[in-house]
């Protein structure tokens, strides 16, 4: 640990401390969570302020409680309290005079998970929601609700019990609230609510216990003011207000119980700012304060709404600090984002293990969200365009697992509530969308985890069919679900299909849905896929995200090619197409290819509107007979790969000569013959059937040969040709070979002259 003395600093007294209870302040319960159907429980209620007579509240009915200090009570729930998955609400009462309830504390009956997974909801507001958020029951039915700021008021969600919220409530706000915060500020059992501008004033709004509230004149407090805290500092039975501005100061507003304050007292200067809390650090009773800064610095209060000295611990600088006894040895701890310090008591703290986001944390919140009896860490953040929360599941001594992500929207989330929205036991989470949404993100705990949380397709053309993506559905919870339906919602639902093996997953089990985009028209393509389960009143969510595109279109000069005869192991001349772009898209062209015997060459890459490219293609037959193939081309058109049939005849016969012209010859004398080869060429052999001589004059020639019936493969025979003219004058005739060969007849033309 590396801590240096700030100095120590007396304040003038703000106001005597009068000898009455002071309002008490809950930092934890201890177990945080236990199942249902449980025999009744001891819990320990670890906070400060607690009277010599303070009565521990379930769901605002007293229970037998234990005093052991002002820190730390003890009370026992029944059998009938612990019946049910659920969340009861835990208060403390100190009596008059003075006294009051405290703040609230939320615990969970509900099975153990070794997980969590949270699915967001958006709820609609009236106006732009600019980050200030709380929780709490406003209208006292048992629900929990959501206020938060929105524009230039306040919108009041009232909790339906299962997720749901109704119309939001407008409340006028005497100024634009950037900070909200909700406490019992005039001790009539209603919460109220503490905001701030985020410039320089505060007001409090009095609730009227319906969800509606009402404005008391507002006050001057710090410049930049975007943090408070609430508790009784002077211990006179009124809560108080700490006020901390970015660029100014740390106030202390001493409370009247009414609503109003006492003009603010300067604490110290401050360069940066953060979320601070309340606790009593060192054991004396006193309400203490620790705020952010390049670490944290550390107030220890005198009671009176003075701290005389303040420690300061070097580390990261972290816009949110939380407090609880995360090693459960009975003393508060320090969380910040990228640091543990684990308390020992005596206002003094050492380094632990961090709980680090891979972003500036806005928010932390501090609860059992898997019912495993630690106190685990939930912040909020903003990375890569989106808002995020992280949990960082606690192992009970202070040090926490891997963080588990789980992402909102694109916006920047801003402040972060913790409540049971549908009543199940599993605490849930609730954040705003900084000034360019008109929504709040509920994060519902479900067992039943979707990874990852949303799909994006790569631009798919319209009328054509994406890869399909993958998403693995996950049971997290200690019991099996059936998977009632996976079906598509939103926008664009109808551009998406999927296929899945999901029906019953036991604890722990994991299937999997692979969803395929296919959009119908051009531009961006949205929609939902819902995963529903018995018992979960809103599908699970799962956000899929595609851009469809208008495709490239080409067009080829030739529907197909038909080489003519060419001789086994010879290549042809090349027969030419030309690919035209005829869209207004630009085509690009991954690959050209054709079948075996055929070959190509190309010119073809990328292809603007209107341009065009060659395509040569040739014929290399290696063996006689009809051949048959296909030129290929892979592009990003609409009809890719475009294909072109090819068609081509190998001939394996071959003759020496094509022709003889046996000049001038005397009537009635034969010429000296002439030789003529013919050879074979494929490896099969061939049947020669007849070689005759045909014509205008055929019997002015005559033939010898040494061929037979079979030429076989890679052998050659001779035909011997003489001329004989009968008459004066030109004569002609043709040599002719019919055989097996595709090229059957070849022919030699056979001329000459008689004189």
């Amino acid at each position: 640990m590396k801590a240096k003395m700030l100095g120590m600093f007396l304040l003038v007294s703000l106001r005597a401390a009068a000898q009455t209870n002071p309002v008490p302040l809950i930092n934890q319960i201890t177990p945080p969570s236990v199942s249902p159907h449980s025999d009744g429980l001891d819990i320990t209620v670890l906070g400060a302020n607690f009277a010599p007579n303070a009565v521990v509240n379930w769901n605002g009915s007293p229970r037998v409680t234990f005093i052991s200090s002002s820190d730390v009570v003890h009370a026992t729930l029944t059998a009938a309290d612990l019946l049910h998955e659920g969340t009861g609400v835990v208060t403390v009462t100190n009596p008059l005079p003075g006294g009051g309830i405290s703040n609230q504390a939320l615990f969970s009956v509900r099975r153990p998970g070794s997980s969590v997974n949270f699915a967001r909801f958006d709820h609609h507001l009236q106006k732009q929601a600019v980050g200030a958020v709380a929780t709490g029951d406003f209208n006292a039915d048992g629900k929990a609700d959501v206020v938060v700021a929105s524009g230039n008021n306040i919108d009041v969600l009232l909790g339906q019990g299962n997720g749901n919220f109704g119309n939001p409530i407008l409340t006028i706000a005497p100024f634009a609230p950037a900070v909200i915060l909700a406490a019992d500020f005039n001790g009539d059992g209603v919460l109220d609510l503490a905001v701030e501008d985020g410039l320089s004033k505060a007001a409090v709004l009095l609730g009227n216990g319906d969800g509606t509230f009402t404005s008391k004149p507002s006050f001057n407090s710090s410049t930049k003011s975007e943090w408070m805290v609430a508790g009784d500092l002077n211990r006179d039975g009124k809560l108080d207000l700490v006020s901390l501005g970015t660029i100014d100061s740390l106030q202390v507003f001493l409370g009247n119980g009414d609503g109003t304050f006492q003009a603010g007292q300067v604490l110290t200067s401050f360069s940066a700012g953060g979320n601070m809390a309340l606790g009593d650090f060192n054991g004396d009773g006193k309400l203490d304060l620790v705020v952010p800064d390049a670490g944290f610095n550390v107030f220890l209060g005198n009671g009176d709404g003075t701290f005389n000295f303040a420690v300061s611990y070097i580390d990261e600088y972290s816009e949110s600090l939380s407090t609880a006894d995360l090693n459960d040895d009975g003393n508060l701890d320090i969380v910040g984002d990228g640091y543990v310090w684990l308390g020992h008591g005596d206002g003094t703290f050492s380094q632990g293990q961090g709980v680090s986001s891979p972003s500036m944390n806005n928010y932390i919140d501090i609860a059992d969200f898997n019912g495993d009896g630690q106190l685990d860490v939930a912040v909020n953040f903003y990375l890569n365009n989106l808002n995020t929360i992280a949990v960082f599941l606690g192992n009970g001594d202070g040090t926490h697992q891997s963080q588990l992500l789980f992402t909102g929207g694109t916006f920047i989330g801003l402040g972060l509530g913790l409540a049971d929205f549908n009543n199940d036991g599993r605490l849930d989470l609730v954040e705003t969308l900084k000034e360019t949404n008109d929504a709040i993100a509920v994060f519902l705990q479900t067992p039943l985890a979707a990874s990852p949380q949303s799909l994006g397709f790569p631009d798919t053309a319209v009328g054509q069919s994406s890869t399909p993506e993958a998403l693995t559905v996950a049971n997290v919870g200690d019991a099996p679900l059936t998977i009632a339906g996976i079906t598509f919602t939103g926008r664009n639902a109808s551009d998406f299909s999927q296929t899945n093996d999901c029906t019953t997953l036991p604890a722990g089990a994991t299937c999997t849905v692979e969803v395929t985009f296919a959009p119908v028209s051009a531009g961006g393509r949205l929609a939902s896929l819902d995963i529903r389960y018995p018992g979960l009143g809103n599908p699970l969510p799962v956000s899929l995200v595609g851009n469809a595109i208008i495709p490239p279109m080409v067009s080829l000069s030739a529907t197909s090619l038909n080489f003519p005869l060419q001789q086994v192991g010879s290549t042809s001349g090349p027969m030419p197409v030309t690919v035209t772009n005829v869209s207004s898209e630009t085509v690009s062209f991954s690959s050209v290819t054709s079948s075996a015997q055929f070959g190509q060459s190309n010119n073809c890459n990328f292809l603007n509107p209107g341009a065009s490219c060659l395509i040569n293609v040739t014929f290399s037959p290696l063996s006689s007979g009809i051949v048959t193939g296909t030129l290929s081309l892979f592009d990003n058109a609409a009809d890719s790969p475009q294909t072109l049939p090819l068609t081509g005849t190998g001939t394996s016969l071959k003759l020496s000569l094509t022709g003889i012209n046996f000049a001038n010859q005397p009537v009635n004398t034969t010429s000296p013959p002439e030789s003529i080869q013919l050879t074979n060429s494929g490896d099969n052999p061939i049947t020669i059937s007849q070689i005759l001589i045909a014509g205008s004059n055929p019997s002015d020639f005559a033939q010898t040969n040494t061929c037979g019936t079979h030429l076989g493969g890679h052998q050659s025979c001779r035909i011997m040709v003489t001329f004989t003219p009968r008459a004066v004058g030109a004569r002609a005739a043709t040599l002719s070979i019919t055989d097996s060969d595709p090229g059957s007849p070849q022919t030699v033309a056979l001329s000459g002259t008689g004189t």
